[in-house]
C-alpha cells in the first residue's frame, strides 16, 4: 500500500496504521504518491467516491493512464 503521509509503499499491518493515523495530522502527498506507482509499472487507477478529482491529478501527472471511477453499486459492477 502506497499512503500519502510519505508517499512510501507499506505492508506492515502496523505501520499501515500508523501511517494512516499521520495522514490525518500531516500534508498530503498525492503527487508524490502517484509517481512512485507509475515508477514501479502502475498504469491503472481506480477512484472510489463521490467526484472524480483525484483522477483527474493522476491525468494531469500522466497522461496515458488508465482511470475507473466507482461511485455506487453499479458502476462497480460494471468493472
Amino acid at each position: 500500500m502506497v499512503q500519502n503521509f510519505d508517499a512510501q509503499p507499506t505492508k506492515a499491518k502496523d505501520q499501515i496504521k500508523t501511517k494512516l493515523a499521520k495522514q490525518i495530522e500531516n500534508p498530503v502527498r498525492w503527487c508524490a504518491s502517484v509517481e512512485l506507482m507509475l515508477a514501479q509499472g502502475v498504469d491503472t487507477f481506480v477512484e472510489i467516491g463521490p467526484g472524480k478529482v483525484l483522477a483527474g491529478t493522476v491525468k494531469k501527472i500522466d497522461k496515458s493512464a488508465k482511470i475507473f471511477n466507482i461511485y455506487d453499486g453499479e458502476t462497480c459492477e460494471r468493472l
